[in-house]
């Protein structure tokens, strides 16, 4: 008898945990959708998702699939747990630093913590003699578990900087612009591996495992960037090489940043009449009026500049004007090797839904007075960001909209503009704290 209510017990201290997760992420996901205010979530359609995914990309510099999405707000069928570095950019998309801070924030405004219906049955159903000795059984079980899985895993090596002296690793660009393949070469020397593999970015999900024997591996990248990627031996990660994929003069895009292949516009196909911009024609081959794309320009260099000091010019505008996306959403942002800045625009409606990024520091329209961001985009709109002494001053139609402070995000490398639906940029510059013009463009 006894020994039955232990692996009952056990059973409800090994999913205690889970079930923890699981309040919290529902706790979590709930909350982002009052951000969003998109309706309920039973009712959204794909598109939403593959929209948050951009959203969540654009204000965090880290991407979620809309297919994880989708698993995580029960809308596929999913029993595994979402992987922590997921859970860390949905937390940090709802102003958290991380998961850990929004589950420590959510306990300490609970009275109770969220499993404390389990603990109170334990205490109703056994004296409290009974109750620890059925806790110290669970640990006991719990024990054997966790060494009998430790167990059966690989036995792998793990390697010292002796051990990898000899260890080389380099990446080679084959093409310029995007798409671009980029070549992975390696030499191990005489060093005995069991498991090589290469991530192409910060995403652990993009690792490509590749056999023994090989000495290279090839990946396409679709979109322009900054990459770090990774050798690792035995999940171990031993050598890292910085990737710049660059653009080509001016790339264009339409599609979703879910689509793997979205399609593409060339720079001499951008440049019309002074302005960077598609004809609506080209662009009602994919774009309905029940379901807008985003239209983006993108243009990645090696600007060898510090986004501590630097001052942004811009002239823009949102140019789609069906009722399907009243709100004419823009975001401009401005990318460094460390992180980004996103600057959200709208018409003055729709500035309760927008977001502001400041490489990791997140300001919600629900919550933090944005309606300087709010636009008429009838006319153009003449935007200007100055960075310098630990502040960002962001400057609309030559009125003050935003000051706040920021931290730096390395190197500059590019600029992106998001149009939902279709957009252009009469002109943009780039120039140093003291002045000197380093990029520039009027079309």
């Amino acid at each position: 008898m006894h020994s039955n209510l232990f692996i009952q017990q056990s059973h409800l201290h090994m999913t205690s945990d889970v079930r923890e997760n699981q309040s919290f992420i529902s706790i979590l996901t709930t909350e982002i959708e009052e951000v969003l205010q998109w309706g309920e979530s039973a009712d959204w359609p794909d598109h939403q998702f593959e929209l948050l995914s951009e959203k969540m990309l654009e204000v965090t510099g880290k991407k979620v699939s809309y297919t994880t999405l989708k698993r995580i707000w029960g809308r596929v069928s999913y029993k595994a747990t979402p992987r922590q570095s997921t859970l860390d950019i949905l937390a940090q998309f709802a102003g958290y630093q991380h998961w850990l801070a929004f589950k420590e924030t959510q306990k300490n405004n609970t009275q109770q913590p969220v499993h404390s219906d389990l603990f109170r049955g334990f205490k109703q159903a056994f004296t409290r003699r009974r109750f620890l000795l059925v806790v110290k059984s669970s640990s006991v079980i719990l024990l054997a578990i966790f060494l009998f899985y430790m167990l059966k895993q690989p036995n792998r090596k793990s390697f010292s900087e002796k051990d990898l002296v000899d260890v080389q690793f380099s990446v080679t660009k084959i093409a310029k612009g995007i798409p671009n393949t980029v070549v992975f070469a390696y030499d191990l020397g005489d060093l005995k591996v069991d498991k090589i593999e290469i991530q192409q970015m910060w995403d652990e999900r993009k690792r490509i495992e590749v056999e023994k024997g090989q000495s290279v591996a090839t990946m396409t990248y679709y979109y322009p960037g900054y990459y770090i990627a990774k050798l690792v031996l035995n999940d171990q990660i031993v050598r890292t090489h910085d990737l710049y994929i660059t653009t080509d003069g001016w790339l264009g895009t339409q599609g979703s940043m879910g689509a793997t292949k979205p399609r593409y516009f060339l720079d001499e196909q951008l440049r019309q009449n002074g302005l960077l911009r598609i004809d609506s024609a080209q662009l009602n081959n994919s774009t309905t009026a029940d379901k807008p794309e985003y239209l983006r320009f993108y243009y990645f260099s090696h600007f060898d500049v510090s986004s501590e000091s630097f001052v942004m010019k811009t002239g823009f505008r949102n140019t789609y004007d069906d009722g399907q996306a009243i709100c004419q959403n823009v975001m401009i942002s401005i990318k460094g090797t460390q992180g980004a800045i996103g600057l959200p625009f709208t018409i003055p409606g729709c500035v309760g839904d927008i977001v502001l990024g400041l490489n990791g520091k997140i300001m919600r329209g629900s919550k933090h007075d944005l309606t300087g961001f709010g636009c008429d985009f009838s006319t153009l709109q003449h935007l200007m960001v100055r960075v310098e002494n630990g502040k960002i001053a962001i400057t609309l139609n030559a009125n003050s909209i935003h000051e706040n402070t920021i931290t730096g995000f390395g190197k500059l490398i590019g600029i992106t503009y998001s149009f939902l639906g279709s957009g252009e940029v009469d002109y943009v510059d780039f120039s140093t704290g003291e002045g000197k013009v380093f990029f520039e463009d009027n079309f």
